[in-house]
């Protein structure tokens, strides 16, 4: 295997900062945190609704 090259690290730590950004914008908090960044604009997901009643989670995501 090799190593990753300069270009994808800093496309790895671009998108990982851009993700934190949104996560202390939108104040979320825990392992499972679905965000969606739409024209811009964060918007978090329930994630409880994605186990006991995906359909309705499927419906919220698509809606958003």
């Amino acid at each position: 295997m090799t190593a990753p090259d300069a270009e994808l690290l800093h496309a790895h730590a671009a998108r990982t900062q851009q993700a934190q950004h949104w996560l202390q914008q939108l104040c979320a908090r825990g392992v499972l945190t679905f965000l969606l960044e739409i024209d811009g604009r964060g918007q978090l997901l329930p994630y409880n609704l994605l186990f006991s009643q995906p359909e309705t989670w499927i419906e919220q995501l698509l809606a958003a």
